[in-house]
């Protein structure tokens, strides 16, 4: 290392570290004047471009320490853009067809999130550059693939078989179709098809386009970032502060090209197998290879090739699931792109041979009969999804490989045998008076239930407390992005076959009634898959509108005592400001209800408000209710033989009845997701799904290729280079930053400090020095020993250590676990609060082993801001949070005593006119706020260290860029 510009003499004076305040919005994206407590004309961008940028007043001059808080300088550090469009009525309009677009890639970002629920094994050192993506990677990367050629079965439905196929019958068009299409009567049944084919390409591409939009933006300097940050550190660090987490988790462009390869694959498979058998389904029986091919050399050929590029496609993203090396990931993406190019010529020439051949084919017989292959592609698809995210419920708890794949694969073996049965002959043969299909689909229903007893039974063994949904992360992600896959795919079949069929005639009017047509009466008949998923997925939403109402309901009619944090200081001190009513400690009876007699004017509605926040507080327990009822719902349309008995017992007059009841549902599903997407996009504070959306934008693109972009990519990376930048201005004393981050701010600044971490100073190494020329990557360029955090209103440990407990566990953050949530207790969190009592309620239960005991390191976000394990020396990390903040929680603990870390915030909303409830937000004003913030001001001005006045001056600043 190299010598000390200057030392210091002994006798002289020490200096005021010059503090840099940078505040981080959370998920309501203020704006920075808000988060300077200024107006928009006092305030200028510093740094920075319109998607993330830093902030400050126009009087602030960066120098100047401020006598009254210690502060040189408050800085606004605005990333909520990242995910928006501009903000003129042309722009809001786009911004909402941005945002319909987003909805459509949900599916792959709960996908994304179910990859990092998973336990990822930490690597030996922090700049390995390779990726070990743990149990489950592979296997989760071909569930993805299989959603994507859900859509595009979807996407043919609606194209080829609808509007290709159904709307040309002899000489007639579909009415709702333009005058345009009317020129394609001339093509027959195959070219029809091949050219209609060319929109599900399309649309996948739009897909695509809309998941990287911006992208090239986030992803601009990651790379750098990894090097400077990561590069050279050999220890073994959280996964925040690895080069692999950055650099090689997520998925590149190769697993891109092989989805679309594999779409494409699909197309042809599916356009060989209608053209091959003439729309005809009775031509394919006991013997349909021999009538396959019997078609003559075209179409086995091309339903052949499309199998095997489909085949080759998920054996390839499996095998670049976790790249061994730069050259590894190098020879995958060739590979891919190898068989993006033999798929698209493939497909090109086939639909230019359909095209070119179509007036010397005979005209077909079966004239606007439905494509064959999307009755059961769509099924097939949802069946071997399902299977995976079955398999997901083993992964954290330890279910052996063995006892899986013998238990799941057995089952999807079993259920196609009986699926085979009756064309192959054998449906009425029987075994012990019971029919070979049904035999069959009862072994496979066993096994499966066999396989949800072992991972039930596993609860035994591991530890699963302070995980969430019990460890089954994975299972509920993937359910989840099943489940919307499936939502999305049948309203927009169903949605457009509604459209297709209405008819011209607007039918008997009289006065102000209609008669509308009978019932069923559609003349396109859409792919029974869909409408089979309707009535489900409508039974799910009636059901999960019951219990969340019900839930909600409860929340709303009760008065519930709960625990309050103390808010530092005697009441007097605080301008009365005492939380009104609650208890520090809980009674035997927690959670009980406040006395009516206390509950009069403010009292009344915080308590109130507490009650309502905790509706979002339970929203854990309602996605997993959510999970298992997609799962058993799910489970009976795996076989058309268990469906069309259920079938059977309905009256075709309620059968249909049923079926346009669950079209309507979906219906009114689709409107109000619509609209709260529109009103979201209308203003930009909202990115489109809230809290969700800024939870799967967070992580990389380790699960999808088309999940939406990760804005952490580059908010970690602006923040942590900004951060370092004024830790070198050591030019005119010590310097030190205060973080200041609110909500999912928060989760932005625990990565950036567990970044800095590796240029941590420590005890072994001496004192600080200052390099001549500080460069990137230097040990002692940009410690974190000189940085604190503030967080408030933050879901860290309630949330983020829950659901991603091998990227921001507690064994990450250095805070104690916390239990899961309840959908019925009148407090959601009364587990966990009678957990940090224990002496009070004693828990005489054995518990299993932590199933991440082993990826635990010595440096964890609380360690690095300074915590040593003793209270009576808190950590340069202080969090807030108050009880009627429906998205803020403690982020050690309820119980204040042994608590280095939280404090409370007054629950009445400050410098407002009229009197309100402080909820998410309105925590700056607070003088908790203030006084936590002098605490960190004052531990970093105590560890400052003399420095010369005279040392040379800070370069001329540019752009914030990591680690310069």
């Amino acid at each position: 290392m190299s010598a000390p510009r200057h030392a210091a003499a002994p006798d002289e004076p020490s200096k005021p570290a010059y503090v840099l305040e940078i505040r981080v919005h959370g998920i309501a994206n203020a704006p920075p004047a808000v988060m300077l407590e200024s107006e928009p004309d006092e305030i200028t961008r510093r740094l920075g471009d319109d998607l993330g940028s830093f902030w400050s007043r126009k009087d602030d001059d960066n120098d100047t320490v401020d006598p009254k808080t210690g502060i040189a300088s408050t800085e606004a550090y605005s990333w909520g853009r990242l995910a928006r469009t501009g903000g003129t009525a042309i722009a809001a309009i786009g911004r909402v067809f941005v945002h319909l677009g987003w909805l459509f890639v949900l599916p792959f970002g709960l996908t994304n999130i179910a990859y990092w629920t998973r336990r990822i094994p930490l690597p030996d050192s922090a700049n390995e550059e390779k990726w070990s993506g743990g149990r489950g990677a592979k296997t989760l990367r071909l569930f993805a693939l299989t959603l994507t050629l859900i859509y595009m079965a979807a996407f043919m439905s609606v194209a080829v078989d609808l509007i290709g196929v159904q709307c040309f019958r002899g000489e007639q068009v579909c009415a709702a179709l333009p005058a345009i299409f009317d020129g394609l009567l001339g093509l027959d049944r195959a070219a029809r098809a091949a050219l209609f084919s060319l929109g599900p390409i399309a649309a996948m591409a739009l897909i695509y386009i809309v998941s990287r939009r911006g992208r090239v933006n986030y992803e601009s300097n990651v790379a750098q970032f990894s090097d400077t940050f990561m590069a050279g550190e050999e220890r073994r660090r959280p996964l925040l502060a690895t080069h692999g987490f950055w650099s090689m988790a997520r998925v590149t462009s190769t697993s891109e090209q092989l989805h679309f390869a594999a779409s494409i694959g699909l197309v042809l498979m599916l356009l060989g197998w209608d053209a091959a058998f003439a729309g005809d389904r009775t031509a394919c029986g006991a013997d349909c290879a021999t009538s396959l091919f019997a078609s003559g050399p075209v179409f086995p050929v091309v339903v052949g090739a499309g199998l095997l590029i489909v085949a080759f496609s998920a054996v390839l993203v499996v095998a670049a699931t976790s790249p061994k090396s730069q050259i590894h990931a190098a020879r995958a993406r060739r590979s891919a792109t190898a068989m993006l190019v033999v798929a698209a010529v493939l497909y090109i020439a086939y639909v230019g041979v359909m095209i070119g051949t179509t007036w010397v084919r005979e005209p077909e017989a079966a004239d606007g009969t439905p494509f064959l292959g999307l009755i059961a592609a769509p099924n097939a698809l949802a069946v071997a999804a399902l299977g995976v995210a079955y398999a997901g419920a083993g992964w954290t708890r330890g279910v052996p490989k063995g006892i899986s794949f013998t238990l799941l694969l057995g089952a999807l073996a079993l259920l196609l045998a009986s699926e085979l049965a009756d064309p192959l002959g054998y449906a009425d043969t029987r075994l012990a008076g019971i029919t070979l299909d049904w035999l069959l689909l009862g072994t496979a229903v066993a096994c499966v239930v066999a396989y949800f007893l072992v991972v039930w039974a596993r609860r035994r063994w591991t530890d699963t407390r302070f995980v969430a949904w019990a460890g089954m992360g994975p299972a509920v992600g993937m359910l989840l992005a099943l489940l919307t896959s499936m939502v999305i795919s049948s309203l927009l079949v169903l949605g457009v076959n509604s459209w297709l069929g209405t008819s011209t005639d607007a039918g008997e009017t009289e006065f102000i009634w209609r008669t509308p047509p009978e019932p069923g009466s559609t003349p396109l008949d859409a792919p029974s898959a869909y409408e089979r998923y309707s009535v489900v997925i409508a039974a799910i939403a009636l059901l999960v509108l019951i219990l969340g109402g019900a839930s909600a309901i409860g929340a709303l009619t009760r008065r519930t005592q709960f625990t309050v944090p103390s808010l530092g200081s005697e009441p007097d001190q605080d301008g009365g400001e005492a939380n009104l009513l609650g208890i520090a400690d809980p009674a035997a009876d927690y959670a009980e209800q406040e006395a009516q007699d206390v509950l009069v004017g403010r009292a009344r509605r915080i308590v109130s408000a507490r009650n309502q926040a905790t509706i979002v507080h339970r929203g854990e327990g309602l996605l997993g209710v959510i999970a298992v009822l997609a799962a058993v719902g799910f489970l009976p349309l795996t076989s058309s033989l268990a469906f069309q008995t259920i079938r059977d017992l309905v009256p075709d007059e309620a059968e249909i009845g049923i079926r346009d009841a669950a079209v309507a549902i979906l219906a009114a599903v689709a409107i109000a997701a619509v609209a709260a997407v529109a009103a979201r996009a209308a203003s930009h504070t909202e990115r489109p799904l809230a809290l969700l959306w800024d939870i799967m934008c967070f992580f990389p693109r380790a699960g999808h290729p088309f999940a939406p972009p990760c804005y952490g990519e580059r908010a970690v990376p602006e923040l942590t280079g900004r951060t370092c930048r004024w830790l070198r201005r050591d030019y005119r004393g010590r310097t030190g930053v205060v973080i200041a981050a609110h909500s999912m701010g928060t989760v932005i600044a625990a990565a950036s400090v567990l970044a800095l971490s590796n240029e941590r100073v420590s005890p072994e190494r001496g004192p600080l020095q200052t390099l001549p020329h500080p460069e990137a990557g230097d040990d002692d360029a940009c410690a974190a020993d000189r940085v604190a955090l503030l967080s408030y209103g933050t879901q860290l440990r309630a949330y983020f250590s829950r659901f991603f407990p091998s990227v921001l566990g507690p064994r990450v953050l250095g805070v104690p676990g916390c239990r899961a949530p309840s959908l019925w207790s009148p407090d959601p969190w009364a587990a966990q609060v009678r957990h940090e009592w224990p002496t009070r309620f004693p828990d005489s239960r054995t518990h299993g082993t932590d199933p991440f005991a082993q990826d635990g390191t010595d440096e964890t976000l609380a360690r690095v801001l300074g915590y040593d394990g003793d209270p009576a020396t808190p950590p340069r990390w202080r969090s807030l949070w108050r009880r009627t903040d429906y998205l803020g929680f403690p982020a050690y603990g309820y119980n204040a005593e042994g608590n280095p870390v939280d404090r409370g915030a007054t629950e009445s909303a400050p410098d407002r006119y009229i009197w309100a409830v402080a909820k998410h937000n309105d925590y700056l004003p607070t003088k908790q706020y203030l006084r936590a913030r002098d605490e960190l001001v004052s531990a970093l001005q105590a560890a400052a260290t003399p420095q010369d006045a005279t040392a040379p001056t800070d370069p001329a600043g540019g752009p914030a860029e990591a680690g310069a």
